[in-house]
């Protein structure tokens, strides 16, 4: 480790990219730099370890599809039980979202009103109009299942957007990390396959946020990151940074299979719950996982939790031989940095303007990191760990001591929640509170002003405090003695600092300057 004042610096590799003590980081090994024949193309089965059930067969070859042959201008309108039936293929020449599900509503609605029509005469074809023979036929070669009555075919039409576009653009951002995750599947002795969960999950997209709520490249949610050693909330929320989302979800996956004992159940149990899938075992009577997915009836056991492992089977398959079904994708390069632990808070412009780090740079490598952090009017955290590339830690630590002191700052501490009353702006409450309205936008992360609710609960900082000038403001009953005390500085270092004659001289109220030990 590398000690530079104020900083503490140390290398990282990209296999090697995060490390969770940072006291005492031990020796770390030079980067890893694996053939280039290795990182364009796997020669490993890594399917190997994991069970593929005969049942499941058609829902895996389905996803194969969504994810290489059909692209997301493309929507396949399928039966949500029998996925290999596929109705139609729906062409989406429009990008306006709300026109989308417009087309694919009517389309939908339109297959359903016929389906429903045809569960009449099912068993007559001949009664059936061409159109509805073509339907009828895709399901000649398919066992009826008593469970969904294929006459009932009309209740489970859906439609699934391709992802062939996307999944290819997964496949090259996962360069970036791939190296880094078999580093820590290997550590857990988990088999290698997992490092492509997350191309079902967000095609490696470390922005990713859905609608319930999961976030980053594994899209780990709240509770779970908490429960999983991560740090969730403002300004940093750690399931947006790629290599400590992929210790927690290792650490997730890892605990599923202590309790389930097979590889199916654990990465549905990533989707679906281990207690859900814990009661399906128990509900269904049994831990194989085609049984699960054709008996299971739990009732927020849907479409996604259903066909999560089959797509994770896709996923792996199509990643290990991607040259083969994509043309000119070329894998990002895996990133490595140097690790920058911050003496102060500092205004996020001040690196910008001062060490010529620009902003959209630093976004790139540190993604937990609020949005509002590294902005114009940001504030990155004393004591944060942040990632840059070697010129710029450079800059930073050769150009620090010209940053003013005015950007720099001790802490900045919630000092209470509030309630936002009707009517209230957020420029009233910051006056109100005795705090500027930036630095109220800067702790909530708030972006807007004007978007602020009734009833809506909002942390209260105390001030920002400049670095190396601590405040105190006296108590009643307080001596210069006992001040000096609390802060671990000698009572003439205060007098000096506050040009105090006579200790005889303090009175309640009187706010002193506190100076570095």
């Amino acid at each position: 480790m590398i000690s530079l004042k104020p900083f503490i610096i140390f290398l990282l590799s990209a296999v090697l990219a995060f490390t969770p003590e940072l006291a005492a980081p031990p020796p770390q090994p030079p980067p890893i730099q694996p053939p280039e024949s290795e990182r364009v193309e796997e020669s490993r089965d890594l399917l190997a370890p994991f069970t593929i059930p005969e049942a499941l067969n058609p829902q895996i070859e389905f996803w194969k599809k969504v994810f290489s042959e059909y692209e997301t201008d493309q929507v396949i309108i399928h039966d949500n039980r029998y996925v290999n039936v596929i109705y139609d293929i729906v062409s989406l020449k429009s990008n306006y979202e709300s026109r989308y599900r417009k087309k694919v509503s009517g389309i939908v609605g339109d297959y359903r009103s016929r389906l429903e029509k045809m569960a009449e005469y099912w068993d007559t074809p001949e009664q059936m109009t061409l159109e509805e023979k073509r339907i009828r036929r895709l399901f000649e070669t398919i066992p009826d299942n008593p469970l969904y009555p294929q006459k009932d075919a009309f209740m489970r039409v859906r439609g699934q957007v391709g992802q062939a576009n996307r999944f290819a653009e997964g496949i090259a951002r996962s360069g970036r990390y791939l190296l880094m995750m078999e580093k820590i599947l290997d550590d857990h002795g988990l088999p290698e396959g997992l490092k492509y969960l997350p191309m079902v999950e967000s095609a490696f997209n470390s922005s990713a946020v859905s609608y319930a709520g999961a976030s980053g490249m594994w899209q780990i949610m709240r509770g779970s990151g908490r429960d999983f050693g991560l740090t969730v909330g403002y300004p940093v929320d750690e399931r947006n940074d790629p290599f400590r989302a992929t210790q927690a979800a290792v650490k997730i996956l890892e605990h599923n299979y202590s309790r389930l004992k097979a590889w199916p159940l654990a990465i549905t149990a990533y989707n679906h719950g281990l207690y859900g899938v814990l009661n399906a075992v128990n509900d269904v009577g049994s831990s194989h996982i085609g049984d699960i997915v054709e008996r299971y009836q739990g009732r927020n056991f849907g479409f996604a939790s259903r066909n999560f492992y089959a797509e994770f089977l896709a996923a792996v398959s199509i990643c290990s031989k991607y040259s083969e079904i994509f043309e000119f994708i070329e894998q990002e390069s895996p990133l490595s940095f140097v690790s920058v632990m911050m003496p102060d808070y500092v205004a996020s412009k001040a690196l910008e303007n001062y060490c010529d780090i620009p902003l959209d740079e630093l976004r790139d490598l540190n993604p937990a990191l609020h949005s509002s952090v590294l902005s114009s009017k940001g504030v990155i955290p004393g004591n944060y760990i942040l990632r840059l590339s070697p010129e710029q830690a450079y800059r930073l630590v050769s150009k620090y001591e010209s940053i003013p002191a005015r950007y720099k700052y001790d802490k900045s501490q919630v000092k209470r929640n509030y309630r936002v009353r009707r009517g209230e702006t957020l420029s009233h409450i910051a006056a109100k509170s005795g705090v500027s309205l930036r630095e109220l936008m800067i702790c909530n992360g708030i972006g807007n002003p004007r978007r602020l609710r009734a009833g809506q609960t909002i942390k209260i900082p105390s001030a920002y405090a400049r670095a190396g000038r601590k405040q105190h403001k006296v108590r009643r009953g307080q001596t210069l003695s006992s001040i000096a005390q609390r802060y671990g500085v000698s009572i003439q270092d205060i007098k000096s600092a506050n040009k105090i004659k006579s200790a005889d001289k303090l009175r309640t109220g009187q706010v002193l300057r506190i100076p570095e030990r």
